[in-house]
């Protein structure tokens, strides 16, 4: 019996299933596991609704959404990461649904706020941001 065992880890360790983190049904990591991430050292600024800011059609991101109808999401923008990416700095995460200016680089991003006096205060800020895989 504990030659089978012992033959029987030998092949899954082999093979990678015995090395591969636990998974659900769902085929995600268990909740009191953090997903794989990079750090990133970020420039972020804020915009809003607004023409003077965006373009003819404010409300609607690159990806085709209306961000001004999302109430519990968090958006912000970026040239590099694809659409539904999800980011985080100061402890809140956010999605990628929007674009910049093709000027800005990769490393660069627009966090999108309701109001234009919250983009005011926000101001630019330099943070240490981490990229989910």
């Amino acid at each position: 019996m504990k030659i089978i065992l012992v033959i029987l880890l030998l092949f899954l360790s082999s093979t990678g299933v015995a090395n591969s983190p636990v998974r659900n049904q769902n085929n995600r990591l268990p909740k009191n596991k953090e997903k794989p991430y990079t750090l990133i050292n970020a420039k972020i600024y804020a915009y809003t609704s607004l023409v003077s800011l965006t373009d003819s059609t404010p409300c609607i991101a690159a990806n085709g959404r209306n961000i001004c109808e999302r109430q519990h999401s968090r958006v912000i923008a970026n040239n590099c990461l694809p659409f539904g990416s999800v980011v985080s700095f100061g402890n809140l995460n956010y999605i990628v649904f929007d674009r910049m200016a093709s000027r800005y680089n990769c490393n660069t991003f627009d966090v999108y706020l309701k109001t234009y006096d919250e983009a005011i205060k926000h101001g630019v800020k330099n943070e240490v941001m981490k990229v989910y895989n």
